[in-house]
């Protein structure tokens, strides 16, 4: 499972980054790193961008940005 299929308000765990070694260096740089939780917040009506929470910031991702980054342990 990726982040761009998380419903709003639900929390994760980052699993891992795949993906160009450019877009991995900037998600990690962005938070996106093993073990983070994460929340979806919200998206804009046509579904991207996405808003996540973590690390006390809200980061907006296009879906294609999400898609790379799996998780595990999903809360509702």
């Amino acid at each position: 499972m990726n982040l761009s299929n998380l419903h709003n308000h639900q929390t994760a765990f980052v699993l891992r980054t795949t993906g160009s070694p450019s877009l991995r260096l900037r998600l990690e740089e962005l938070g996106f790193v093993p073990g983070q939780e994460v929340t979806r917040l919200f998206a804009t009506p046509m579904g991207t961008p996405i808003v996540f929470a973590m690390l006390g910031q809200r980061v907006a991702l296009r879906s294609s940005e999400a898609a790379p980054v799996s998780y595990t342990h999903l809360r509702a």
